[in-house]
């Protein structure tokens, strides 16, 4: 999908259509991994990473295979700081891994964070959160407000609707999900919620489609990777 005028009327709501037509990958689509995709948007850049902590009994183990994204970032980044809800993961790598700049704080239910409005940013990073939320586009529409004016973009995972996996459901009849999901997203609805939230998307990859043996299958079809990461601006051109 190409943002044009067009599809932009659509996003926001000037058209409408009840069968709209929208081509979300061709022969030229890449995919990605996710880590890399993350990281490589991120070099030398001034990152947020929010929901930076992942679980804890598993901070070590990708650390040791280099898998944990928030070293990553912080491998590659001029300046990186994290935050997440879960203060005892945020406990646990400040104190077992010695990392610091990292933070326990609700973003949209507390005042602005002032070590985020105290600086300017080129990226906020949403990694697997927003299909855990109640609603998004509230939460979108709420960061945008409080750290829109110091956060020049957005970047933000999420679960793909047309992943292979879901496919498999027609055949099983079973769906196969995380039991805190709320939401699996298409680029077209990903790209709704955030221009409803006052956001802007720009571009957006398909991620996690380069694990053997299916490798061959995502190469044909970009559209079935389990990831999409959409890249979103604030309207801020120069920080």
């Amino acid at each position: 999908m190409v943002f044009t005028p067009d599809i932009f009327n659509y996003l926001e709501g000037n058209s409408f259509s009840s069968g709209i037509s929208v081509k979300i990958s061709d022969s030229k689509t890449k995919i990605y991994n996710r880590l890399d995709l993350l990281t490589e948007l991120s070099l030398k850049k001034r990152v947020i990473h929010l929901g930076f902590a992942d679980h804890i009994g598993l901070i070590e183990s990708k650390l040791a295979k280099n898998q944990w994204l928030h070293k990553r970032l912080m491998d590659v980044t001029d300046q990186c700081i994290g935050i997440d809800l879960n203060e005892e993961a945020v406990n646990f790598v400040k104190e077992k891994i010695g990392i610091d700049k990292v933070y326990t704080y609700n973003l949209t239910e507390s005042p602005p964070f002032s070590e985020i409005t105290n600086h300017a940013w080129d990226l906020m990073i949403l990694g697997e959160i927003i299909e855990h939320i109640d609603n998004p586009v509230l939460f979108l529409k709420i960061l945008k407000e409080k750290y829109g004016s110091c956060v020049r973009s957005l970047v933000i995972t999420a679960p793909n609707a047309f992943r292979f996996k879901n496919s498999k459901a027609f055949l099983t009849k079973e769906e196969y999900i995380n039991s805190d999901h709320r939401y699996w997203f298409t680029p077209y609805t990903l790209a709704k919620i955030g221009i409803r939230a006052g956001w802007t998307p720009l571009r957006y990859e398909y991620a996690d489609g380069t694990n053997y043996p299916l490798r061959l299958l995502f190469k044909f079809f970009p559209v079935m990777c389990d990831t999409l990461v959409m890249v979103f601006t604030s309207g801020i051109d120069d920080l």
